[in-house]
């Protein structure tokens, strides 16, 4: 991103021509053709990681299967890197795997069994805001490509997958899921002007509310947080997440029940996936999951926000934005609140990303929400 004067004050954002250019790499860039040793859990330039079935995933019928339990699931097996059997009791994925999640706060509206056969459709996306990253486990990749290596690595999964990016982006990534025979199950959805974003009709009101409270942000050093309060584009392409499940509803091509976010960067290349992914522990019928600490998420209500100056004060982590999802009645009734909340929040001349209304788009909700605790978008990935 570059910095420059404008008449009007600040200005500091990604265009057009930025969310356009085509990533200064290719797909042999990102995917290595040699898979790494059975264990090796951290994806690098040399090899690329192993995966296994998930415990619902029934081999003999060919599919997930929500009333099946491989019965497989063991400290050498967990997909974990970080599990350590001493901290944490095996059967925990016993449990994940018979649906017994622990640490859940489910609403009274939220406690159905998941059907035997979950129908599920993954969303997923990503826009160029002039990323720094560099990753040496990448080979020194930088920026688009750095990140989008970790998105290759969970790419991998046997699962429907829609994308949104712009269109020199989506060749990259449909390229991807392409190398490893998922075309089929990957549908591309081209995005090539941040007016075309889901909520982009509010960016101009987003970049007044970003200018009316970025000096106060500045007075206390950013202490809740930098480009949720300085890019108006980083904070659209955050809320865009519901508005791109939505969209991804009313496409459908997949025909599923269940829709579930998931950020290209999921994992940060660290967290070993499961294929095929059997996300049985969050298709709940009428129901949202999402991650984060109950404890937290409790104190984050509207009033905290609007009236005891939150956006200020606090800096806003739970629930976590991740990842998240449900049936698609739960998900389009969730969109319709986040995006009166999102309406609500600029009107208020506040600007900030999407887990702040995450959170007060729970309370609105919770009788229809699980609540998972933190840790749980890695366990998603392992069950």
């Amino acid at each position: 991103m570059a910095l420059t004067a404008a008449s009007s004050g600040w200005k500091w954002r990604p265009g057009d021509a930025l969310l356009r250019a085509a990533p200064q790499c290719v797909v042999s860039d990102i995917i290595p053709t040699r898979r790494c040793p059975a264990g090796d859990g951290h994806i690098n330039k040399t090899c690329l990681q192993v995966t296994s079935p998930a415990p619902h995933w029934d081999a003999a019928a060919g599919r997930c299967d929500c009333s099946h339990f491989n019965g497989n699931v063991s400290a050498s097996s967990s997909g974990i890197p970080w599990y350590d059997p001493k901290r944490e009791p095996n059967e925990t994925y016993v449990r994940c795997g018979l649906n017994e999640w622990p640490k859940l706060v489910a609403g009274e509206n939220a406690t159905s069994p998941p059907p035997a056969y979950p129908r599920v459709t993954f969303v997923t996306g990503f826009f160029d805001l002039g990323r720094l990253t560099k990753d040496t486990e990448l080979g020194g990749l930088r920026g688009t490509c750095a990140y989008l290596g970790y998105f290759a690595q969970w790419a991998q999964v046997e699962m429907n997958l829609a994308i949104f990016a712009s269109t020199k982006t989506l060749e990259l990534m449909g390229g991807i899921r392409d190398r490893f025979g998922l075309a089929n199950r990957t549908q591309l959805h081209p995005i090539d002007s941040w007016a075309d974003m889901p909520f982009g009709s509010l960016l101009p009101d987003i970049y007044v509310a970003g200018k009316a409270s970025i000096y106060k942000h500045a007075s206390s050093g950013f202490k809740t947080g930098s480009g949720e309060h300085i890019v108006p584009e980083y904070g659209l392409a955050n809320h865009a997440k519901a508005g791109f499940l939505k969209l991804s509803i009313a496409a459908n091509i997949f025909n599923s029940d269940y829709f579930f976010w998931v950020d290209a960067g999921a994992g940060h290349g660290s967290t070993l996936f499961r294929s095929p992914w059997c996300p049985c522990t969050w298709t709940v019928p009428h129901a949202i999951t999402l991650v984060g600490d109950p404890a937290k998420v409790a104190e984050n209500t509207e009033d905290r926000y609007f009236k005891d100056d939150g956006s200020f004060k606090y800096h806003y982590e739970d629930p976590v934005g991740a990842m998240w999802g449900g049936s698609t009645d739960a998900v389009l009734a969730f969109h319709d609140i986040y995006e009166e909340l999102l309406r609500k929040m600029t009107s208020a001349r506040l600007m900030d990303d999407d887990q702040p209304v995450l959170a007060m788009a729970y309370h609105r909700a919770a009788s229809w929400i699980r609540l998972v605790a933190p840790g749980g978008w890695a366990y998603w990935f392992a069950c």
